[in-house]
């Protein structure tokens, strides 16, 4: 099976929008339950990594905000 480069890959927030981009595209979907925060909490006290995107939350707090707090 060939690789498959990341910019291939589409994140969508909610089933409504992955399902019209079906219509649209003609491609597939691949829909997932949302983590727990209970599993976030496990991963993050173990040291351990997610991949990009398996993760979210809202409403997200603005990252000026944070940065500009950290500086």
């Amino acid at each position: 099976m060939p690789e498959i480069d990341a910019s291939e890959f589409t994140y969508v927030e909610n089933d409504k929008e992955a399902v019209l981009r079906v219509r649209e595209t003609g491609r597939i979907v691949v829909i997932i339950q949302a983590m727990s925060v209970k599993s976030l909490k496990t991963v993050s006290l173990n040291n351990e990594m997610l991949p990009q995107k398996s993760t979210y939350f809202y409403p997200k707090i603005a990252s000026g905000i944070v940065i500009a707090g950290l500086a």
